[in-house]
């Protein structure tokens, strides 16, 4: 692996296993909801997989990351495009309004 990807992954799994706060409503009586909130650290295992998202205490499949990362590049693709709609957008209208003062 080169450097960069190295560095990039030991990005990734830090960010990964960061200690972040959790807030969730517990029911405590009827009609009372208390909200809790705790700082948790995730611990690193052997034999977790770097890419995949643990939404629940069940350990993520392999062929489950496939649609995770086929659904979070078509986010970033669709981010893109706009961005560059809003570019061409943004020359579209400073090009008409050098046309106009010319005129």
């Amino acid at each position: 692996m080169t450097e960069e990807v190295t560095n990039e992954l030991d990005s990734w799994v830090k960010y990964k296993y960061r200690t972040r706060r959790a807030c969730y409503q517990q029911d405590n009586e009827a009609e009372s909801k208390k909200t809790v909130t705790e700082y948790i650290t995730l611990s690193v295992k052997r034999a977790d997989l770097v890419f995949a998202m643990y939404r629940d205490k069940q350990t993520p499949a392999p062929y489950s990351l496939y649609a995770d990362l086929a659904d979070s590049f078509a986010k970033t693709l669709d981010r893109m495009v706009k961005e560059k709609e809003m570019i061409i957008t943004e020359d579209i209208d400073k090009l008409h309004f050098i046309q106009s003062e010319d005129l």
